[in-house]
Formats: structure tokens, C-alpha cells, sequence
């Protein structure tokens, strides 16, 4: 089957668009995905907000589709990394103060959602190393907990004199 545009049918060059945009942690799955023209998709991405909504009112009545976001677990996951990234970046933030700063709404936060999504515009391989850094802090913080260090002593991202000493102390108690 030719793919073509949900709307107008046009077929010569279509692509995809998220009904619930990748910004909004929509998903990659295809209840999510449907095939538009160029037009069509700048309208849904570009338009002013009442195009928008009118092109979405449209996609979803002509597919009966609503979107998908990302399940819990990944979002989760998603979240906690680009905390983790965000406070290396800024230092630590208690739970309270990360909810009173309305941290999860701040420029830094939703970009580093992006990164981590592939969706930041700085390619697949920036997109693996922040991805792999998040897990190798999270890990140290897992550590270092289970030894019994204080998280919340200084920023992550900075060093205090000392600190390679500490290192050497630390290692000799891992096997």
C-alpha cells in the first residue's frame, strides 16, 4: 500500500508527524504516527494555534487515532536521567525545592528531555553520550549511596580539595 496524506491524499512525498508530539513525550509507535504531506505537516507543526487544532480535530476524526505517549516506566526513566543531567549542570536541588523551582518546566530541563529523546537537533551519537552519562551518574549515585555518602553535600559537578583522596579511600572498600 502507497503511503499518502491522511487529509488530502496526496502522495508523491509524505511524512511523518506524531499526533502527539515528541516535545509532549509522544511515542514512536504507529497509533501515534500518520502520514502527511509537506503542507499538511507544516500546518499541524507551524501554523497558528487555531490551523493547529483544526489539522489535529482532522487527523484524529479521519484515522480515529489520539496519540500515544511514552509508557510510565519510560517516562520515568527519561525524567530522572535529565534530572540527574540538569543538577550535574546546576547542583542539587532537594525534591522540594526541584518542585518549587517548577524545575521540570525550566529551559534546561526540556532540553535535556530532548537531547536524551534524539529530538534536540545535535544528532544520534550527542544523543548515545548523554544518554550514557546519565547512566554512569545515576550508577555513582547508587554507589555511593549504598557506602553511605552524602548525595546532597556539594554539587555534583564540582570537585572540592580532597576529592581524589576521598576516591582512593572509597575504592579500597569495593572488592
Amino acid at each position: 500500500m502507497k503511503k499518502k496524506c491522511v487529509v488530502c491524499g496526496f502522495d508523491k512525498r509524505v511524512e511523518n508527524h506524531h499526533i502527539i508530539k515528541h516535545k509532549n513525550l509522544g511515542s514512536d509507535v504507529e497509533e501515534n504516527l500518520v502520514y502527511l504531506c509537506p503542507n499538511h505537516h507544516w500546518i499541524a507543526d507551524f501554523g497558528n494555534e487555531e490551523d493547529r487544532i483544526w489539522m489535529l480535530e482532522q487527523i484524529k476524526k479521519i484515522t480515529g487515532k489520539d496519540g500515544v505517549e511514552i509508557d510510565e516506566h519510560e517516562k520515568k526513566t527519561l525524567f530522572k536521567k535529565a534530572r540527574r543531567l540538569v543538577e550535574e549542570t546546576l547542583g542539587r536541588y532537594s525534591d522540594e525545592e526541584w518542585e518549587n523551582f517548577k524545575m521540570e518546566e525550566s529551559f534546561n530541563f526540556i532540553t535535556t528531555i530532548n537531547g536524551l529523546r534524539g529530538r534536540a537537533g545535535w544528532g544520534g551519537r550527542w544523543e548515545t553520550d548523554m544518554n550514557k552519562r546519565a547512566e554512569l551518574l545515576l550508577l555513582r549515585d547508587k554507589i555511593d549511596s549504598e557506602l553511605g555518602f552524602n548525595l546532597k553535600d556539594k554539587p555534583q559537578g564540582t570537585k572540592q580539595q580532597g576529592d581524589e583522596l576521598q576516591i582512593e579511600e572509597k575504592s579500597s572498600l569495593l572488592p
